[in-house]
């Protein structure tokens, strides 16, 4: 797999939740929105989101959940970064780009809160865990130079040790804009948080990283 297939599967992704809700994590600050309309609307977006998506309680593999979602109607498609991690890897192996043995999802777990594609040229060992994705980006495993990253969440697709400078330069991004990320761990509990602050600095630093293949 290429760069370029990785981001065409990224916007794949993208264009299957276009016509529905996207995301329900995330929102617009509208008072300091550089567009209020569209904030407006992204907001109301995120309301029927959070409606129709599907819980993780409510699947049982990445897989069974990228075949869940495409029986969604298409007005109603939702999804955060599971859902869009779990279609990155299906979209891969249902067009052929490389076999199932070298398709991952990578979990950043608590106090982080995300998840993401992983494409390699070897196999990796399952359960193979990093300190933080700094470290995950660091990696001196065998075959790391192979790996590449699909994130339509972050609306990233790259090799893995760009992920970390290529996310955060998202989340500056995203701040400036007016974005905020619902995040349950950070020191005010379940809120909405600036991208590039605490939120970035536990999501590079601090929360572990697992991989488990598709």
């Amino acid at each position: 797999m290429t760069l370029s297939d990785a981001e065409y599967i990224k916007r794949k992704v993208r264009d299957f939740f276009k016509e529905g809700h996207k995301s329900s994590n995330k929102i617009y600050d509208e008072a300091v929105s550089k567009d209020l309309q569209e904030a407006k609307k992204r907001n109301a977006r995120r309301r029927e989101s959070q409606k129709h998506i599907i819980g993780k309680a409510d699947f049982v593999s990445f897989y069974k959940l990228a075949q869940d979602l495409q029986k969604m109607p298409v007005f109603h498609r939702s999804g955060n970064c599971p859902h869009m991690a779990a279609l990155s890897a299906y979209f891969t192996l249902e067009r052929g780009f490389i076999a199932r043995d070298y398709i991952y999802i990578a979990e950043v777990n608590r106090p982080g809160d995300h998840i993401f594609c992983l494409i390699s040229k070897v196999k990796i060992k399952e359960g193979t865990t990093f300190s933080s994705i700094l470290d995950f980006t660091r990696s001196k495993l065998d075959g790391h130079d192979t790996w590449i990253i699909i994130d339509p969440w972050l609306n990233v697709a790259c090799a893995a040790e760009k992920y970390l400078e290529m996310g955060a330069a998202k989340l500056d991004k995203w701040t400036s804009e007016g974005k905020r990320i619902g995040w349950r761990w950070g020191s005010q509990g379940p809120t909405w948080y600036p991208p590039n602050g605490e939120y970035m600095q536990v999501f590079a630093n601090e929360a572990p990283v697992v991989l488990t293949p598709f």
